[in-house]
């Protein structure tokens, strides 16, 4: 049961990553599967055939870079110059899987595993992971950083534990 769920999760995420409906995403999954079985019953030379085949016809598919053909950009309204509105309009313009999972990971951090209140001194808008008695990630909203959170590992300052200076 877990794995069924597990799979339909994983391939809704990969329509709202890929900008794709489920059902196409589906029909590619399936259409590999049985192009890979297929091929994998075939002798060495068939299978290398294939494999240059294949490459091509996903070159052919890429979009060329030489040629300046303007990028389509959906238009998304978002109201308001909340943090909120401002994370989600970066996360829209990020392009591709990994910079979006990252961003989506800093989100994460910051929104859900980072506590407001700390025993250790921090910045005013900043939230806090302790990472042992005597450090804690520091985890600030910075929209110049890569991934819209700027982290920091500093040294403990509270009344039970002063840092060391160096």
């Amino acid at each position: 049961m877990r794995f069924i769920l597990a799979s339909v999760v994983f391939i809704n995420l990969i329509s709202f990553i890929d900008d794709k409906p489920v059902e196409e995403v589906v029909d590619d999954v399936v259409s590999s599967f049985a192009d890979s079985k297929a091929i994998a019953e075939e002798t060495p030379t068939d299978q290398q055939k294939a494999v240059e085949e294949l490459s091509e016809k996903i070159e052919q598919q890429l979009p060329d870079s030489s040629n300046s053909v303007p990028i389509l950009r959906r238009d998304v309204d978002i109201e308001g110059d909340s943090e909120t509105a401002q994370n989600l309009r970066q996360f829209l313009d990020t392009k591709g899987y990994f910079e979006r999972s990252k961003r989506l990971i800093a989100m994460f951090a910051y929104s859900f595993e980072a506590d407001s209140y700390s025993r250790c001194l921090k910045s005013q808008n900043s939230k806090t992971v302790e990472l042992n008695d005597y450090e804690i990630v520091q985890v600030t909203p910075d929209h110049n950083a890569e991934y819209g959170y700027r982290f920091e590992v500093i040294a403990c300052d509270s009344p039970g534990v002063t840092p060391v200076a160096k």
